[in-house]
């Protein structure tokens, strides 16, 4: 919820695919999305870059296509947790990763892509602050990630094991850009 409607929502944040094949590190991620109206549901445009996969940080480009991240917050708590989806509007994108073997780009090792799916439990919301500085922590930690891998350096296979870690401070502004409170539930 926001101190007033429309609210664009917006924050940094860490994000971690780990997969059979290994990690994937984004440190230049964030999320962007629009309250319209006191909702339970909310879809944020993710963004990933200064991506990079296993310790050996190969470099990683990232591509959200036409896909959203969804959050559907359950009613009840404290503590307060909601569901992380993945939305898509075409029927076959995804989120998709391609991992290359040096900084040229010119040999791709693995291609990963996450598909649509709903119900990825748990992401823990927070309020944190008072007045117009209010924000919301998020923090997932979503295991059951259904995911695809193909190339040179991953073995071509669809599976369900995947997991997204990912923590965000999320922040409101109304029409004219002043910062706003935003909150979870009554009062936060």
């Amino acid at each position: 919820e926001a101190d007033s409607y429309p609210a664009t929502i917006a924050g940094d944040r860490s994000y971690t695919l780990t997969t059979k094949a290994g990690f994937i590190q984004c440190d230049e991620a964030g999320w962007q999305g629009e309250l319209l109206s006191r909702q339970s549901d909310l879809e944020l445009d993710g963004e990933y870059g200064g991506c990079s996969a296993t310790a050996l940080k190969y470099p990683t480009l990232a591509f959200a296509n036409s896909c959203r991240n969804t959050l559907h917050v359950d009613s009840g708590g404290p503590p307060r947790v909601a569901q992380l989806g993945i939305s898509c509007e075409e029927g076959v994108d995804t989120i998709e990763f391609k991992t290359y073997l040096n900084k040229e780009l010119k040999t791709l090792l693995c291609t990963t892509k996450v598909r649509p799916q709903q119900g990825l439990e748990r992401v823990a919301l927070e309020g944190l602050g008072t007045g117009p500085e209010r924000t919301v922590s998020v923090e997932t930690e979503a295991h059951g990630v259904e995911y695809e891998q193909s190339g040179k350096g991953c073995a071509k296979e669809t599976r369900t094991d995947g997991s997204i870690v990912s923590e965000a401070t999320l922040q409101g502004t109304d029409q004219s850009e002043q910062q706003i409170g935003l909150f979870v539930g009554e009062g936060g």
